[in-house]
């Protein structure tokens, strides 16, 4: 699920469009337009996945292309 931190609603990462600017990734919540911040991960050979960064784990290092 991704989670927008200004009005909490909750929706699975299909239900959203991420997109790029200027600032690094992030999706708008349909419910209050708020900016969500997104990092790309990728595991070793695996592919790219956008998830939110206070659900990132440690484990993994940001996706740097």
């Amino acid at each position: 699920m991704w989670i927008c931190r200004n009005c909490n609603l909750q929706k699975p990462p299909i239900a959203f469009t991420p997109e790029l600017d200027e600032s690094g990734w992030f999706f708008l919540c349909p419910g209050c337009w708020h900016r969500n911040a997104l990092i790309g991960i990728r595991e070793e050979d695996g592919p790219l996945e956008m998830i939110q960064p206070r659900l990132a784990r440690s484990s993994v290092k940001p996706w740097k292309g």
